[in-house]
């Protein structure tokens, strides 16, 4: 099974598998008609994971001390974009975070069960922006949610804003998040 799989629900996990089971495509990216240079993020339309980074991310996150939880290879199945077709594209991963913040479920509105957990089918919509406790914080300058399984979800620090500045990463964008200290 693929590693970012394994902590996710059943009901995806299984649905994610057995498309992938009957899917008639080879494993791996499928690269769009209209790209003309390999860039360091690609996103991706069937998340999770909702993108892919060059080798390149990851060399500039391991020569910086910031820890990952895991990289796992994806293959590139097809190439479209007949520019990208004439050159070798880098190895792109997907990249998983330690978890290390919280959610503030209740501050964002959301009904919660008897263990303090959403519930799923009662999610407003649209969701609410979310608000994140400082508190529940581990430290690190890269993480993912510790209130939930999927750990492709990247939460950074503005250390690795800068890198990514520094270092010229593309097709990335940051989002400033709403947070509580309580």
């Amino acid at each position: 099974m693929t590693p970012f799989l394994s902590g996710m629900p059943a009901s995806f996990r299984d649905r994610k598998l057995g498309f992938w089971n009957i899917d008639p495509q080879p494993p791996g990216l499928e690269i769009d008609p209209g790209g003309t240079t390999w860039s360091d993020f690609i996103g991706c339309g069937s998340s999770p994971p909702s993108f892919f980074v060059s080798e390149s991310v990851l060399r500039d996150l391991e020569e910086n001390g910031i820890e990952i939880l895991r990289k796992t290879e994806m293959p590139i199945a097809k190439i479209n974009a007949k520019r990208l077709q004439k050159e070798s594209p880098p190895k792109y991963y997907i990249l998983e975070a330690i978890p290390g913040i919280a959610r503030a479920w209740d501050l964002m509105g959301i009904q919660l069960d008897g263990d303090g957990q959403p519930v799923p089918n009662l999610m407003p919509s649209p969701r609410p922006e979310a608000i994140y406790r400082t508190s529940s914080w581990n430290g690190l300058d890269l993480c993912s949610f510790s209130d939930a399984p999927q750990t492709t979800c990247l939460i950074c620090t503005d250390r690795v804003k800068e890198l990514a500045e520094t270092k010229g990463w593309t097709n990335v964008q940051f989002l400033l998040l709403k947070s509580t200290t309580s």
